[in-house]
């Protein structure tokens, strides 16, 4: 599991670089419904920074005011990102795949066809490792309009860019920086398939409440 701070650099590139992955404060111009105004202030011997928010344009306003907090707390956060498939079992429609998105990824990667099991084995593990502190999990929350002051957490994102991933995460706080490597004592060879993601598309459906996915990469409208 990756530092979350780490997902903010560019070096990660489309589809997985996002400046405001680890932030809690996040104030960028994205709109004129409001004017965020950024101030640092020295008070009883502590500095500190002010922001405020307006609802018309002050005299003297300074444009494009940017100001990102990285907190030392959020520096101790891994966390571990899975793409997911959503699939409507009353119509047997499996989720678009986007093929142009998913290469961001990489050529290959890996599907998982057991997730409770995937869940009970790393649980296992977190119990086991006294670093971690908290260990928490769920979908991401997309936010379609961002707005110029947002107060942020690992479980929200921008939907442009990153919706289409319907990603489930992994977060654990714990009491050191860098990466965490989670020790479950066992494989994962009897719940995870290797995949090449340019057949991926094509090998897998969705039918009678079941994912179904051709290992060989073929096509299921080849039958």
């Amino acid at each position: 599991m990756r530092q979350h701070t780490e997902f903010a650099s560019e070096e990660l590139g489309a589809g997985r670089s996002d400046c405001s992955e680890g932030a809690d404060v996040f104030v960028t111009p994205q709109n004129t419904d409001t004017f965020p105004d950024i101030k640092f202030v020295q008070e009883n011997g502590e500095c500190y920074v002010k922001i405020e928010e307006y609802s018309e344009r002050p005299k003297g306003y300074r444009d494009n005011q940017l100001f990102i907090s990285y907190p030392l707390a959020n520096q101790r956060r891994n966390i571990f990102c899975m793409y997911t498939l959503w699939c409507d079992q009353k119509t047997n429609v499996l989720c678009s795949l986007d093929y142009k998105q998913m290469s961001n990824f990489g050529e290959y990667g890996v599907l998982i066809t057991d997730v409770f099991q995937l869940f009970n084995r790393i649980a296992s593990a977190v119990d086991a490792d006294e670093s971690i502190l908290k260990m928490d999990c769920r979908f991401v929350s997309y936010i379609d309009k961002m707005k110029n002051v947002m107060y942020m957490n690992p479980f929200v994102k921008p939907a442009e860019g990153y919706s289409y991933q319907n990603e489930f995460r992994l977060c654990a706080d714990t009491n050191n920086i860098g990466l965490l490597e989670l020790d479950t004592h066992t494989s994962f060879h009897d719940i995870a398939i290797p995949i090449r993601l340019k057949d991926f598309a094509a090998s897998v459906t969705f039918s009678n409440g079941q994912l179904l996915f051709r290992p060989d990469g073929t096509a299921w409208n080849n039958q």
